[in-house]
């Protein structure tokens, strides 16, 4: 009698425990839901105020320079890692001479050096090979990455005539509240 009490006791504590975690695991999800909404859309806006001088940048070099980028287009990338929700930006960009071939630079330094520069990889990951179909014009694979609940978010850099010439790559910062950024 005592022992099936305690064990109808302790069955009951643990289902109580379980609950209580898959309702706190549930809350959690919804906010986490929220606070990467709220990033995606103030990266998107922030991505928007530089997409023009990216692309006017990324028109101009015709191939990625290996060192001496234009100092401006370090400033661009380091304002953007500045800002407090986001923890790195990189732009892409595909090599001309080799589809197999994509571009990348972010500004990991404090201070710009003469020697910044694109780095030259092959394209392997699957989140490179999104970036590299939504260059060519299929943007289903980067779109379905941007609607995962994660702080990374892509942004197509676009030409005045509407065509993509990069891809902004930004890490968010996961521990940022984002409560500013609610409207």
């Amino acid at each position: 009698q005592t022992r099936m009490r305690s064990l109808k006791v302790t069955g009951s504590i643990i289902l109580i425990a379980g609950i209580v975690i898959f309702g706190l695991h549930s809350i959690n999800q919804v906010i986490l839901k929220h606070r990467t909404r709220v990033f995606k859309r103030v990266a998107g806006e922030q991505m928007a105020t530089f997409e023009t001088k990216i692309a006017d940048f990324i028109n101009g070099f015709g191939t990625p320079p290996r060192r001496h980028v234009p100092a401006e287009f370090f400033d661009i990338f380091k304002t953007l890692e500045d800002f407090s929700y986001i923890y790195s930006a990189t732009v892409y960009m595909p090599d001309p001479d080799d589809k197999t071939v994509m571009w990348g630079f972010r500004s990991w330094r404090h201070e710009y050096q003469m020697k910044d520069g694109f780095a030259r990889f092959y394209v392997a990951k699957s989140y490179e090979k999104a970036m590299k179909k939504a260059i060519e014009g299929d943007l289903q694979d980067m779109n379905a990455i941007n609607t995962k609940n994660e702080f990374e978010f892509y942004y197509p850099i676009k030409t005045s005539d509407g065509k993509i010439v990069a891809i902004v790559r930004i890490d968010g910062n996961p521990n940022e509240n984002f409560r500013e950024y609610c409207k």
